[in-house]
């Protein structure tokens, strides 16, 4: 064995690591309640952070061990190794995007493709050519020079992350209960050490620490999360409102949004079907605002949408953007009805006004889009319908029957 290897320490950190994501596995820790691709891609993390807190060891005990079987553990353990790194980065990026609503771009997208697919070509070379490790005659697993790449796709990953994070806090967004340095600097300091360091092993053990602190923060937003949308709920506001209070001198402003007719869509064709539209609408408007605001359901089918600005311009193109995307979803879904929705707007103080006030004022800013006009189509196409004592504007999405 390896003199510089330390296997009762590597015993104990990954048997700490391992028992960690069983415990989580088993208490189903890795699903969150309407985040159904969050919760296969914290699957994912967990299975392949057990599998890298056994292999882990059985790769050291096995490492400089005569024999066949201990060169086939220590030469297969390791690409195993290398392979769940890659599934990890990737993955840690996935979430971050999903939790700061962030849209990734296409470049972006191809930029991780590119890295992963090069740290797997990397390891297929390999098989021929040890550039990235090899094992020699007595068994002992030796880095070569590409071996460092994964450590710097890692890295590059992480601080993606970090760039994302810092990016939509500059810019004062609303955000997510998502703590990115908690699962990040966990990672980068276990990474970094066992990189600098041969005979150690930190890289699974804080992978596992990482994971379930992400789980335990994204249970914790479920207290916030409305269970039929995954939007978020009344208590949300009531959570940030201090620190919404601070950016903009307080001021905000908002869109209101209701279904039209949603009665008559649970009478005709069943409630799972009106459901399943409010579940689809949220979709529509997550989708939309993204990190520029947050989506709140207020109950049934109206929903509050508070803009992390004060810019007509940009309260113009998000209500244009729900617009343009219920009348695709209409053309696209196949339904026997189509959604159709009311949209009026607002502007609030935070400091001047409490959260009863401004969910209050759902209903007027409500009442003037339906009945202050001859009709919202007008509405929305009329200098002289953006102006009511409680809408700014108003519009009506979707398309008439």
């Amino acid at each position: 064995m390896n003199e510089m290897i330390d296997l009762t320490s590597i015993y104990m950190t990954n048997v700490l690591g391992g028992l960690l994501m069983v415990s989580l596995l088993v208490c189903g820790g890795w699903y969150i309640h309407t985040r159904k691709l969050t919760s296969i891609i914290l699957l994912v993390l967990m299975l392949a952070t057990l599998v890298g807190c056994i292999v882990d060891p059985l790769v050291f005990k096995a490492d400089g061990q005569f024999g066949l079987n201990n060169y086939f553990i220590v030469y297969v353990g390791n690409t195993l190794l290398y392979l769940l790194n890659i599934i990890i980065g990737p993955s840690f990026i996935t979430i971050i995007y999903k939790y700061i609503n962030e849209k990734i771009s296409k470049i972006h997208v191809n930029i991780i493709y590119v890295l992963c697919a090069i740290e797997t070509i990397l390891l297929l070379i390999n098989v021929f050519v040890p550039i990235v490790f090899y094992v020699d005659d007595n068994n002992v697993y030796c880095r070569r020079m590409f071996f460092w790449v994964y450590t710097v796709a890692e890295v590059i990953l992480l601080f993606d992350g970090i760039v994302i994070y810092l990016h939509a806090r500059f810019k004062g967004r609303i955000r997510h209960y998502f703590p990115v340095w908690f699962f990040i600097v966990p990672i980068g300091v276990g990474t970094i050490i066992q990189g600098m360091s041969y005979g150690v092993s930190m890289i699974w053990p804080c992978v596992s620490i990482s994971v379930a602190f992400m789980v335990v923060c994204l249970k914790n937003e479920g207290i916030y999360i409305d269970k039929l949308t995954g939007v978020y709920n009344r208590n949300y506001l009531d959570s940030v409102k201090s620190s919404l209070r601070k950016n903009h001198d307080g001021n905000f402003v908002a869109l209101f949004v209701d279904i039209v007719g949603i009665n008559s869509i649970n009478n005709e064709y069943g409630r799972n079907e009106g459901d399943e539209a409010i579940s689809d609408l949220a979709e529509i408007l997550s989708d939309v605002v993204a990190s520029n605001g947050a989506v709140i359901r207020l109950g049934a089918d109206k929903f509050f949408i508070l803009l992390d600005t004060t810019s007509k311009e940009e309260l113009d193109n998000c209500r244009y953007g729900i617009m343009n995307e219920v009348e695709t979803y209409n053309f696209e879904s196949g339904k026997d009805y189509k959604i159709e929705l009311y949209m009026g707007s607002n502007e609030f103080n935070l400091r001047d006004c409490s959260l009863h006030e401004i969910f209050g004022s759902f209903d007027k800013v409500m009442a003037a889009v339906k009945y202050g006009y001859k009709s919202p189509v007008e509405a929305a196409n009329t200098t002289e319908a953006a102006q009511t004592s409680d809408a700014v504007m108003t519009a009506k999405a979707g398309t008439d029957k």
